[in-house]
Formats: structure tokens, sequence, C-alpha cells
């Protein structure tokens, strides 16, 4: 959404760049990386951080459903694209003309697809999904084990070209939860492997994972969080070098002074204490601010830690200025982000909501623009 409005997310796609190798060096050459960027790449636009993702060598990537894997072939992505939530039943000409590979978690899904795929006259790897713990989507490891062999032995339109499992819990110490999913997993692999069943591709790691395993069990590792430059969870701080990408920054569009005793906002839920310099931003909770930082949050005025005062409002929000010296009209707002040696992390504003990162990421909607800058170079603003 190309507008006037000074209200912005900006990419940085050198830091993107920099996450990417700092998990390729983590994780070794020899194993591949499937960069998660589903959701729209968790907020910060999936065909500009794919485009730069599959320039820098990633093996693939993962979708959520298929016009998120459509998106990506229509903006020039040509590497494997796993949807990592399946596809439904009718979809399979669709997924099969933009080269997606569906992961099967049902017994149903499998013979579904198998169906369609025989009908249309068409072949497709598939990814099989054994639930190991996480109790979302998948198999059972009882149900995973004989599929497999049905897919193998009766089904001749898919092609097993992996398994997966995703953990429910990792904990830097990697932790007990971490080694019972594991063990589960291993037992499903090594079932078929005993068969004659050798998916080439088999993953369970996640990001914090890749953190914690001192090496990332199985050949394929699945990145999120880390590539935008949050890590998965504070008790992970350290680990490994990562930038923040995003910063959400507006700017200030109208002052005013206040005498001791003024209510802010809808509801008066803030009453000033003092003569007050109050500030309107041209951003609300329609653009992913959440409206629970009411009377709570904080932004960043001339590096200065300034508070969010009143209600949120659908499209403004009000802060308070007072201590910010000589503050503007026009003076840059950071939401999330740097300024003048001070930050705001997506995890401090995550925090403030009750909530993590990945939600502040994508609840950040198309309302505001994106702009895309690498490292010094000209911005680009994308819609």
């Amino acid at each position: 959404m190309n507008t006037n409005r000074p209200t912005f997310a900006r990419i940085d796609l050198a830091a993107l760049e920099h996450n990417y190798r700092q998990i390729r060096s983590r994780v070794g050459p020899d194993v591949k990386i499937m960069a998660v960027v589903k959701a729209d790449a968790y907020g910060h636009g999936a065909v500009p951080v794919a485009s730069v993702l599959e320039r820098l060598g990633a093996d693939s990537f993962g979708v959520a459903f298929c016009e998120e894997g459509i998106q990506l072939r229509e903006g020039g992505i040509t590497r494997p694209i796993l949807v990592l939530g399946g596809i439904y039943f009718g979809e399979a000409a669709k997924a099969h003309k933009y080269g997606l590979t569906p992961v099967i978690a049902s017994v149903k899904a499998a013979h579904d697809l198998n169906y369609d795929a025989e009908r249309l006259g068409l072949k497709f790897k598939v990814h099989l999904k054994v639930d190991t713990g996480m109790n979302r989507i998948g198999l059972t490891p009882e149900e995973a084990m004989p599929l497999s062999l049905s897919i193998v032995k009766e089904m001749p339109r898919l092609e097993l070209e992996g398994v997966i499992s995703h953990f429910a819990t990792v904990t830097p110490d990697l932790g007990d939860a971490y080694w019972k999913q594991l063990t589960a997993f291993r037992e499903a692999v090594s079932w078929m492997s005993a068969r004659g069943i050798e998916p080439p591709l088999r993953h369970i790691a996640n990001s914090s994972a890749c953190l914690a395993a001192p090496r990332p069990p199985f050949n394929v590792v699945r990145p999120g969080i880390l590539l935008y430059g949050a890590m998965p969870d504070p008790s992970f701080e350290g680990m490994l070098d990562i930038k923040p990408i995003m910063s959400f920054t507006t700017e200030i569009f109208h002052l005013k002074r206040t005498p001791p005793d003024s209510p802010i906002s809808y509801g008066g839920t803030y009453t000033t204490k003092r003569p007050s310099v109050i500030a309107t931003l041209p951003v609300g909770y329609a653009d992913g601010l959440p409206r629970v930082l009411s009377n709570r949050g904080h932004a960043l005025v001339r590096g200065i830690k300034v508070p969010i005062v009143g209600n949120v409002c659908m499209d403004m929000t009000i802060i308070d200025v007072t201590d910010v010296p000589n503050v503007s009209l026009g003076d840059q707002v950071v939401f999330i982000g740097a300024q003048n040696g001070a930050s705001i992390t997506a995890w401090e504003m995550a925090h403030a909501c009750g909530t993590i990162p990945y939600e502040i990421f994508c609840g950040i909607n198309h309302r505001v623009s994106r702009i895309y800058t690498y490292g010094t170079q000209a911005p680009e603003q994308m819609p």
C-alpha cells in the first residue's frame, strides 16, 4: 500500500543475509536449509525475502498452504516449496501446476491425493508428517510407518521424498520433551529404513533445535524466526549472532500541550499528572500496533523511551513526549528498532503484550508499507 502516510515497516535485507549465513555456519554445509516463509515471511514479505534467500543458496522453502506457494512461484522463486499444512482435496492440479510438494498428514490425505493424481495423470513428491508429540497435525508413528509402506507399494502416483516431524518444545539444554520426540521420530525412520524405505529428506529441527542441538538431527533444518532476527525464546539469547531485520516506525503528525488532569483518548483511561506535551501518531491497531499496548507500551523519540498513553485507537496512537527536548512535528517514532543508541526489540514489545515476536511481526499488516533496504543502500518501497 503506497501512501504518503509516514508509517513503515523497514526490512533490511543485508541483515537477512547475515542471519542466513549465521544459520548456515551453525548447521554446517551438509545440512539443507528449508527457509520457512509462511505468513508472508512472518510479515516481512515472502517474495523479497525468498528472493534473497534463494540467491544465497537456500535449498527449499516452507509455506503453510497452496496460495502462499503460488505467490512465491509467481514472484520468480524456483527452488522446491513444501506445503507444510498439506493441500486440500481438489487442489492437486493447482499444486502440480506450480510445482508444490504437499505434506501428507493423514491416511485419508494420502489416498485422496493419490486418487486425484491418478485421475489427472499426475505424479507428486510428498513428505509424510509424523506427529511425535506436537498433537496438532500428522500421523502417529504407529499410523505413519505402515502408511509409508502403502505409499511405496500401493500408491504409484506418490513418491515419498521426505519424512517430517515438528518439535513442540526445545530449551537451550534440549530437555526431556526434545529427546522423547526425537526418539519417536528416529524409531519411525528406522522402521522405514529396515523395510527399504529411504526418503532422502528427513527433518524435524526448527529454529530452537538449530540453536540447542550440537548438530542438527537428520539432513534438513527449517529455520523461521531466526531468519527474521529474533530468538525463538529469550532463553536462547546470545547463542547466535543474529540481527533484527524489521523496524516499525512512524512520525509525529500532531502536537499539543495539555494541563494536568487532562484525560487522553477513548474512555479517558489515562490522565496527565503534570503539564504535558502530547503527540499523536498516524498508526493504530488497524495497522497491527496491538491495542493491549494502551498505557503499557513504549516508543522511541530522539532516542528517548516515551510511554504510549491512553487507548490505542484504530488509526491513531498517542504518546507523552514531555521529556523529549525540542520535540517537533515530523520527528521519527520507533516502535521496533533502534534510534540514537537506544532500541526496542520485538521481544520487548511482545513481552508488553503478553505474546511472542512471531505474532507481533505477523500482525503488522499491509496497511503498513514495506520499505526494503540493503544495508546503507537507498530504500525501495513495496506494496
